[in-house]
């Protein structure tokens, strides 16, 4: 599947008219989205391309019927009312009159399927349209689950679409049908797509499935980070590295590891009798040793000037 790629800061700080409006998890609003994205005689002006990508996605092995098919003049319903006196609407309704086909969805973000008294919702809005005469002109008639998590419907008839399925249309035509989105929708587009990843797919429960995968490939990693993420010595080691770090016209790191480091000030090490180690045993520190030492102990983090010793006069360092 095509990607685009999306920056760490663009992803969380961009601003984003579905966010100002309070809409990422509105399921009506995001019916209502969607049904103008399939609906052909829209002001999107891109027809049934929309449609078609998504009814492929729902039924891969009819793709190719599906791009043969004139979808233009298809018919969409919003809370469409199955029965006189139901409390309940089907979120979409789409009737394709020219090719006799019938296509019901059910949209569900956070919410669950209502349960009524002799059956679930899904199967109540199945066989109204099913009774309705007035749908017995449409020879095939799909039943489509939409959830953030491609749910498994309680009625066997419902075909599940995730919202991993909405990303992957709407990727598509962001980067294969460019040159026919008007600039506007395309802005809007990528805001959705954008909506989409941080509060359909990036829900609580998806959150929390990601987490525990997360951890059980990486548990020593993170209980490492849990166990040190409040030591303040450890924020102390880090802070006065950076402090080295931001000032390395005046300071090189000679050595540096998970509780200690040694800097050498860049300006002594031209001087020869200062170049050299004591031993073996203090190689590690190339330059001159003369320098910032820092260790993080059981007794905290402390930092010591260091001069010396050095091979040539070992009693320098007093």
């Amino acid at each position: 599947r095509s990607s685009i790629a999306i920056s760490g800061r663009a992803f969380f700080n961009t601003f984003n008219i579905f966010n100002a409006l309070g809409l990422e998890t509105a399921e009506n609003r995001h019916s209502s989205f969607l049904a103008f994205l399939l609906n052909p005689r829209e002001s999107h002006q891109f027809e049934s391309l929309f449609l078609k990508e998504f009814l492929q996605e729902t039924f891969p092995d009819k793709a190719i019927q599906f791009e043969s098919l004139d979808l233009t003049d298809i018919i969409v319903h919003k809370e469409y009312k199955c029965a006189p006196k139901a409390k309940d609407r089907l979120d979409i309704l789409l009737l394709d009159e020219k090719n006799g086909i019938l296509y019901a969805i059910e949209h569900k973000i956070k919410a669950k399927e209502h349960k009524r008294k002799s059956s679930t919702q899904l199967k109540f809005y199945k066989e109204s349209i099913q009774k309705n005469k007035k749908f017995d002109r449409y020879k095939e008639k799909y039943y489509i689950f939409l959830t953030a998590q491609g749910n498994e419907p309680s009625d066997k008839d419902w075909i599940p679409v995730s919202y991993d399925n909405i990303e992957g249309i709407i990727q598509r035509i962001l980067k294969f049908y460019d040159y026919k989105l008007l600039p506007e929708l395309k802005t809007i587009l990528e805001q959705y797509l954008l909506v989409i990843k941080r509060s359909i797919l990036m829900s609580d429960d998806n959150l929390e499935e990601l987490a525990q995968r997360v951890y059980q490939n990486h548990r020593k990693v993170l209980d490492y980070i849990i166990e040190n993420m409040s030591n303040p010595d450890l924020h102390a080691m880090h802070f006065i590295k950076s402090i080295f770090a931001n000032h390395d016209n005046l300071f090189e790191m000679n050595h540096t590891g998970k509780s200690s480091a040694f800097y050498s000030f860049k300006e002594l090490d031209k001087y020869d009798l200062l170049q050299f180690p004591d031993s073996d045993r203090n190689s590690q520190y190339k330059k001159s040793y003369l320098g910032f030492y820092i260790e993080r102990n059981k007794k905290g983090v402390i930092m010591k000037a260091i001069i010396g010793p050095t091979k040539k006069n070992f009693k320098f360092r007093k």
